[in-house]
């Protein structure tokens, strides 16, 4: 089953297994690309803006937004 990363956050209060899948699926991500693992977990668990994780890692809004396209994506 494929959910968007807002759908799958909404359906791990109802189905664990789910919060088990998105944890298997950040930790491939991290293998392929730490830094999109990275920006995933500051836009989607610590709630940052695009604009506060540029800061936080030192590169452009641009790349951040970019980056999260692709992350989500993949």
């Amino acid at each position: 089953e494929c959910l968007s990363i807002d759908e799958a956050r909404d359906a791990c209060m109802q189905r664990p297994s789910v919060m088990i899948d998105l944890d298997d699926a950040l930790v491939e991500l991290e293998r392929q690309d730490a830094r999109k693992a990275q920006l995933i977990e500051m836009r989607f668990f610590g709630g940052l803006t695009a604009e506060e994780s540029a800061a936080a890692l030192n590169i452009s809004v641009t790349t951040v937004r970019r980056e999260l396209r692709v992350a989500q994506a993949w």
